[in-house]
This record gives C-alpha cells, structure tokens and sequence, in this order.
C-alpha cells in the first residue's frame, strides 16, 4: 500500500506582530538586524480567547470544504498546547467537523518535529491497511506560553495551524523516515507548571509568591513565610497581608516601578525602586526589620526563586 500528500490547508491568527512592534517593546533591539538574521518580518499570534483547537478547527475546515469528508477515517491531532487535558482534541474536533463516528482519532504532544511524525503515523495506517485516507492537522499556540519579555522567542514564534490529507495511493511519494529522540536537552524548553507534576503552582495550596519582586517584599514585610499554605495563615496575618500589598504596591508606583531586569515607562525611564528593597535579591544579607536579627535566604520553590527573613518570616503549614 504506497501513501502520497494529497491536499493541504492552513490558517492564521489575524493578529500580527511585527518586527517594529518588538522594537518598541525592546528598544534595544532593531527591527532590520531582526529580519537579517533570523528572516522574519512578521509574525501572526493567537487572540485571548484563540486556542489551539480553535485555529486546528479552521484549517481542517477549509480542507474539508473541498473533498468528500465521509472518505476521511482517521484523525491526528498535534499540539503542546491542548484546550484540555481530556478529552483528546481530536475527538472534540470529530464532533465539530462532523466527521464520521466509525473512524480513528487521537492527539499527540510534539513541537518542530510534529508534522513529519505525522506524516509518519499516516504512512504507517496508511500501509498496514487500517485506513485509506488520514487527516493531520498540526495547531499551535506557543505565545500562551512566552513571556511577554522573552524576547528571544517571541522573535521566533508565531501561532498557526495546518490541515494535510495523507490518503493511499499507487505510487509511492511519502518516503523512507529518519526518526531520532534526545531528551537531555528537556530543560531548555520546559513548560513545569499546570501539569500533574506541577500543578499546585495553579491551586491555593501554595502561594504564588516564589520569585516575583514585590510579592518577595510583601511577604517579608507581612512576616509571612513564601511556603506558608493560604488556608493555615491566621486572619491578622492576612490582614496585614493585605496593608503590605497596598503599601509595597505604593512605594513601586512612587519610585518609578523596578528597573533591575529590562523594565522601562513609556519615556523609557528606568525606575528606582530596585534601589530600595528590603528582601529581593538581598542573599545572606542582615535582615533590615527593626529589632529581627536573621539573614535573608533565597530558596527555589515550586520552580521560582523566593527570598525571605528565616527569622522574622512565619511558616503556616
């Protein structure tokens, strides 16, 4: 049984982000040595409400609008940026393509190499003579995952999806695969959290607190220990949670905001209030509350970076 590509899809976001967009976002950087080196002038980005499905949905559509879908009977569905963790998103996309109910689907989690292990998977149905006529759709919404100041990958990545029809045929055209895996490299490209593994950073068991600059300042002037669990911390600390939030929240505002990674105003101003912590980045310093006389430590929790007073900083468990 021989396999061919016989049709292909696509979609885009409507949203685009241009090289001078990212320029003003990184005054540093410019747009053209941007499109000089890595030959990209734009790129299209999911909205808010825009998921992988949603995009994978719209490609798979038009393909669908020019064959006799009935003939489709198996799905794949590619994504690392799934709507849910179950059902699979293929199944979800069956019922919304009103696809046959006799007919395969499932998703796999893969990035660069996604499509050619489709055409793979294809290939192989295809030639075992389980199915005849395979629908890949590979859909992806990596900005959900980039930081709007990672400016290394939101040059590179945009969102999109494709729809291709891999169907049998006489003569071979889907050759022979060269498959390989490496997972050393895992922590260059992680996501941690929102999995079973990690999931609590998304639940009220654990404050989200673990190296952000002004929650680092919160709780050390709230006398609140970052590990401490929300349900066990009593009320009147809460309470003075909240008079720290306000008041370290004000001392930001009036010093500028906090300039210690890349951070500038609409004027491109630094701010100053990185020149008036009490606890952020202050390792193995005497603590500064009066009458404390414990030192600041720095403890990776739940993936991030926390700093605290050891001494004056009460752990709730």
């Amino acid at each position: 049984m021989n396999s061919e590509i016989n049709k292909i899809y696509y979609y885009l976001p409507e949203k685009i982000i241009t090289n001078k967009d990212l320029e003003a976002d990184f005054p540093e950087w410019d747009s053209e040595k941007i499109e000089n080196k890595i030959g990209i002038k734009e790129r299209h980005i999911a909205g808010e409400t825009e998921t992988a499905l949603d995009l994978g949905y719209k490609a798979a559509l038009g393909l669908i609008n020019e064959i006799d879908k009935s003939k489709i009977d198996f799905l794949l569905f590619c994504t690392q940026s799934p709507d849910y963790f179950l059902p699979t998103s293929a199944c979800i996309l069956q019922e919304k393509l009103g696809l046959n109910k006799d007919i395969g689907a499932l998703d796999y989690n893969l990035g660069c190499s996604g499509f050619v292990y489709g055409l793979a998977l294809a290939k192989g149905l295809i030639h075992a003579e389980i199915v005849s006529n395979v629908l890949l759709v590979t859909s992806e919404t990596y900005n959900k995952h980039i930081h709007k100041k990672d400016k290394s990958n939101r040059t590179i990545f945009g969102d999109g999806a494709a729809a291709t029809l891999i169907t049998k045929s006489d003569k071979e055209k889907i050759f022979k695969f060269d498959l390989g895996t490496d997972g050393n490299g895992k922590n260059n490209l992680i996501v941690k959290n929102g999995g079973i593994r990690n999931r609590k950073l998304i639940t009220t068991e654990k404050m989200d607190n673990a190296g952000n600059i002004y929650s680092d300042e919160m709780l050390w002037l709230s006398n609140i220990h970052p590990e401490s669990k929300p349900s066990k911390i009593p009320i009147k600390y809460l309470q003075n949670l909240y008079i720290s939030m306000r008041e370290i929240l004000r001392r930001g505002i009036n010093f500028g905001g906090d300039s210690m990674s890349d951070y500038r105003d609409i004027n491109g101003e630094k701010g100053d209030f990185q020149n008036h912590h009490n606890v952020y980045k202050k390792k193995n310093t005497k603590c500064v509350k009066k009458g404390c006389r414990g030192v600041i430590m720095r403890k990776v929790i739940n993936g991030r970076s926390a700093h605290f007073c050891g001494a004056h900083q009460e752990l709730f468990n």
